[in-house]
């Protein structure tokens, strides 16, 4: 004779439940999941890499100096030549200010006048100049001059003095126009703007500066500071014949400036 054991009420519940909890933990320890890391909205996110930067390009000026030498006795007309020499540089796309910063090219003039003849209160000068344009990155003198010019006899002595420094000024304006015209000078530049990277943004312009300064045609680097966005900006001169792929598309294939 079979005994029926008679199971407690409200025991059968519980197993259940207990059959159901253990099922869905067994099923979880199976699952493999990635790591996600939550946004402010809630959402998961795969999680962060570095995508490489973002770069552009825009045309700069080439910089230049000029210095003019000479005697203290003609300091008016080296004042009068330096204003004209300046003038024609910015006439031909050219940044200029009497330092130089961080000059590309040099143009480097001497200017001295004596009196010819004087006949009373009326002079005559004879001015002397030479002028060089140089090229900062290998010294190379790119293009020079001498010349002489000698005034009519003019009232006054200051006016004579001024009037034969604008002679001079009248002639090297000339030569220079022709002097620094890109085909001769050989070298453009460019302003370039890269996003900051995600990973080591502090270390990038010293690594940005070394990497590009190695490129066979640059001839200078430097890191300009940062735009609005917090961009890096960077100025690079160069040769364009010696990258004929394009300066951005050489810096896309440097692999350690991760530029896309």
């Amino acid at each position: 004779m079979n005994e029926i054991v008679n199971t407690p009420r409200g025991i059968l519940p519980v197993i259940t439940k207990i059959l159901v909890l253990s099922s869905l933990l067994f099923l979880l320890s199976a699952c493999q999941t990635a790591t996600v890391t939550p946004t402010p909205d809630g959402q998961a996110v795969p999680a962060a890499r570095d995508q490489g930067a973002l770069a552009s390009m825009v045309g700069s000026k080439v910089n230049a100096s000029v210095t003019i030498s000479g005697g203290k006795t003609v300091q008016l007309g080296k004042d009068l030549l330096q204003e004209r020499l300046i003038a024609s540089l910015v006439t031909s796309g050219y940044e200029v200010s009497e330092a130089g910063p961080h000059p590309d090219i040099r143009i480097q003039a001497s200017y001295d006048a004596t009196i010819f003849d004087q006949s009373g209160n009326y002079y005559l000068y004879e001015g002397t100049s030479s002028a060089k344009v140089v090229r900062t990155w290998d010294g190379k003198v790119i293009a020079q001059t001498r010349l002489k010019e000698k005034g009519p006899r003019i009232l006054e002595q200051a006016r004579a003095l001024e009037d034969n420094a604008l002679q001079v000024a009248d002639e090297l304006d000339a030569w220079l126009a022709s002097a620094v015209k890109p085909s001769s000078i050989g070298l453009v530049a460019s302003e370039v703007t890269v996003s900051r990277p995600l990973f080591n943004p502090r270390s990038y312009p010293s690594r940005f500066i070394e990497r590009v300064q190695s490129i066979p045609g640059v001839t200078n680097v430097r890191y300009a500071g940062d735009d609005a966005s917090g961009s890096f900006i960077f100025r690079v001169v160069y040769f364009p014949e010696q990258m004929p792929e394009g300066l951005l598309n050489k810096l896309r294939s440097i692999q350690s400036l991760n530029i896309r």
